[in-house]
């Protein structure tokens, strides 16, 4: 790992003593078995019950943090999982924090949002699909306050990320590879 461009928070240095652990220890034992049945559609069931607390993991030993990309991507699949109610919470936790912080970081925890290993351009449209998404499934959409929270989040995203015309300005990173530090190409 390169120290430099990265943001170092204590959830970076965590978060390389789970991975260091996480290595060792499928070194040592082999891949744990995913819970659930024995359909691919049972185990991933299970993996999202699994996952599922105070934020949605993306996966489990190291992957402790939620990711807004990681979130949006699952959404669909996780409704008929963990439903209407589980969804709409973390969407309004990242909102809220979000709000809170002046901008979407790439990381959330039960306590707060950070970055790790840096600030992605790709979050607010992430969380503001994740709305899009419960606004047609359920028909309530967010509240007054988590809208207001929305329209400042996206004026100062339009301010600083946008660039005449609505293209994401080249100095946004962000991509589908989470480690990649580049110019946005894929959000």
């Amino acid at each position: 790992m390169i120290v430099g461009p990265y943001d170092l928070t204590p959830e970076l240095f965590y978060t390389v003593a789970v991975q260091t652990f996480d290595s060792w220890r499928v070194i040592l034992r082999g891949a744990e078995r995913a819970p659930g049945g024995g359909t691919p559609a049972e185990i991933a069931q299970g993996v999202l019950r699994r996952n599922a607390g105070p934020v949605l993991r993306a996966g489990h030993g190291h992957f402790w943090p939620m990711w807004p990309s990681d979130f949006g991507k699952a959404f669909a699949g996780a409704w008929g999982v963990l439903g209407d109610e589980y969804l709409r919470g973390r969407t309004s936790w990242m909102t809220r924090e979000s709000a809170r912080l002046g901008r979407v970081t790439s990381c959330f925890s039960g306590r707060r949002g950070f970055d790790m290993p840096w600030w992605r351009g790709d979050n607010l449209p992430w969380v503001i699909w994740c709305w899009a998404e419960i606004q047609e499934r359920s028909g309530r959409g967010p509240d007054a306050e988590e809208a207001r929270a929305l329209a400042g989040l996206l004026a100062d995203y339009e301010d600083c990320w946008l660039e005449p015309g609505g293209l994401l300005s080249r100095r946004v990173t962000g991509d589908w590879v989470d480690t990649i530090r580049r110019p946005s190409s894929t959000y």
